[in-house]
């Protein structure tokens, strides 16, 4: 069984770098498989980039006018979403720029919506029939979807335990008798018990 690397390279050094990290890695182990946001260089090494360096890092002040709305686009994107840094270098923090007002007028994100695949949909409920004791594992999806009262309308009729994930945080009401918080290292005995 190969065992997965996540790497996350957010410039181009970083990508350089982590490739050589990489090769070596793959040298000493060759099933390693690496995923993750990288540039060409991790590309070159093997590594499948789910998140492209080149469109999401910028150098210089006057970039942001693109990149911002870009990362936000990634951040409120259900099928795309990732993480997002907006780091300024010290060296241009205190530049002066004659940024255009439309940059700072209010724009609406519209966050995507996709109905489920209904063949999907379908053997995730013939798996849920065949479990002995289900576990709904709360996401973000369910709050990109608004999805919340379904949620809570689905798991306490069929008496299903909810354990959710940092996106999912607020799926669930916490006061819910199904709530039984985060699961893992600064999870809940609850959760951790049931996962």
């Amino acid at each position: 069984m190969s065992r997965l690397l996540w790497i996350n390279a957010g410039e181009l050094s970083g990508d350089m770098q982590a490739a050589t990290l990489l090769r070596e890695l793959r040298r000493l182990d060759p099933d390693l498989e690496a995923v993750g946001m990288g540039g060409p260089h991790l590309a070159a090494a093997g590594q499948r980039n789910l998140f492209s360096v080149e469109s999401l890092s910028v150098m210089g002040i006057a970039e942001v006018f693109t990149a911002l709305p870009r990362a936000l686009r990634v951040m409120t994107d259900p099928a795309d979403c990732g993480p997002v840094c907006l780091a300024f270098c010290q060296d241009v923090q205190a530049e002066a720029h004659d940024w255009p007002e439309a940059f700072f007028e209010p724009r609406v994100w519209r966050i995507r919506r996709p109905e489920p695949d209904r063949a999907e949909l379908a053997a995730v409920a013939a798996a849920i029939r065949a479990a002995r004791s289900p576990v709904i594992v709360a996401g973000g999806g369910v709050i990109y979807s608004g999805a919340e009262a379904a949620l809570a309308e689905f798991a306490s009729r069929h008496n299903i335990p909810v354990i959710e994930t940092q996106a999912g945080k607020s799926a669930l009401a916490q006061v819910d008798p199904m709530n039984f918080g985060a699961s893992g290292v600064d999870g809940s005995a609850a959760a951790n018990a049931v996962a």
